[in-house]
């Protein structure tokens, strides 16, 4: 492997990146994706990326960063570092795009946190061989295989997508948050980032050690203080964010400690977030986990997690932007739970109602401009 080179991110795990805007992510000019004029320099990049496959065939579509420099020359520091900052916000703009739908088809258009993995390729233009290196705990590095004969396999586990869909709201509300509110930005990038490790698709990966990354990344999201009073925060933090405004509440015994029990009430959300961190002590604690403790009203918690934390994450940046951007929530309604994103389609219709059976008019243009251009 020769250092003389360039790096390319990417994602060789069946998702194309063409159309994806980095602007205003960086200053200078941001990574771009990356043109060849030079018909050789197509042909040769394109022998690099069929080294990636599934079933051994080449995986189409693969996307390349770049950074705009002349020639080909391996990434600085603070390049490296801005592709590892957007793979975070591409994965969170994809999963508030593509993972809030239930039912048995939801799947088809899920992504997990595989379908960002950064590979970083060394090269020098027009060698004919090539290698990898690869591992965190014992690094293990192979060279001098030919390109035409090496094939890196996609592995089964992986979600294999012809396209990425981005909620571009939420993209540009990120770019906004990163030029006036860096510090919150970096916060949700750390929350992120630690809800991202407990989503990728391997069996390899234990139901406990997803539970403690998606409990670590809302204590980050959601600043929560340490101690003895952080379930109780967590609590009310996410019935807030998280309960449409007409939420019902239920009485319900939450567990003390000690085996003790106490008798509270609140919105299911509420209770959902009650038995989440309760499962999140028990892990810690070394306690047996029965498999009823999994799964809350049919739906597995860590599934219920990502909707819970898309919400909060929502409604924080309308907080720290301080502009009802987003309205997203999620309801408890015939048992069961749902991610809604149109929730402002309820609050507005409620309105007309009341306001309609007292004999007074809405709030006619704009109700009517939110009821018709909300997304």
């Amino acid at each position: 492997m020769k250092k003389t080179g360039w790096g390319s991110d990417l994602i060789p795990a069946g998702s194309i990146i063409q159309k994806i805007k980095l602007k205003n992510l960086a200053d200078p000019p941001p990574p771009k994706l990356a043109p060849f004029s030079s018909l050789p320099t197509r042909v040769y990049i394109t022998s690099l990326l069929q080294m990636n496959a599934r079933r051994n065939k080449p995986i189409p579509n693969i996307g390349i960063i770049d950074v705009g420099a002349e020639g080909f020359i391996p990434f600085s520091s603070e390049q490296t570092k801005l592709i590892k900052e957007f793979r975070l916000v591409l994965f969170l703009c994809s999963v508030v795009k593509s993972n809030i739908y239930s039912g048995p088809n939801a799947g088809l258009y899920m992504v997990t946190a595989d379908n960002f993995t950064l590979i970083f390729q060394n090269f020098q233009l027009g060698s004919l061989s090539g290698g990898f290196s690869t591992g965190s705990i014992v690094n293990i590095r192979s060279g001098g295989g030919k390109i035409s004969e090496i094939k890196y396999e996609m592995p089964r586990h992986v979600l294999d997508h012809s396209s990425v869909r981005i909620d571009e709201k939420l993209m540009a509300c990120m770019v906004k948050l990163k030029k006036r509110k860096i510090r919150i930005y970096r916060r949700i990038l750390r929350a992120v980032e630690a809800f991202m490790s407990s989503y990728y698709n391997s069996d390899e990966m234990s139901f406990e050690g997803r539970v403690l990354q998606q409990a670590r990344a809302f204590e980050t999201l959601l600043d929560l203080p340490p101690g003895r009073t952080q379930r109780k925060v967590a609590k009310e933090k996410i019935e807030k964010f998280c309960s449409p405004d007409n939420a019902k509440k239920v009485s319900y015994r939450y567990e003390k400690g000690h085996g003790q029990f106490e008798q509270e009430s609140g919105t299911m959300q509420k209770k959902w977030a009650d038995r989440f961190f309760t499962l999140r002590n028990h892990i810690i604690h070394g306690q047996n986990v029965p498999a009823t403790q999994l799964r809350f009203h049919g739906k597995w918690h860590q599934d219920l997690a990502l909707w819970f934390f898309l919400a909060c994450l929502k409604k924080l940046i309308n907080e720290v932007l301080k502009n009802q951007e987003f309205y997203d929530v999620v309801k408890f309604e015939k048992n069961t739970f749902a991610y809604d994103e149109r929730a402002i389609y309820g609050i507005l219709m409620r309105e007309h109602q009341i306001l309609k059976s007292k004999g007074r008019s809405p709030r006619s243009q704009e109700n009517k401009a939110a009821l018709t251009t909300s997304p």
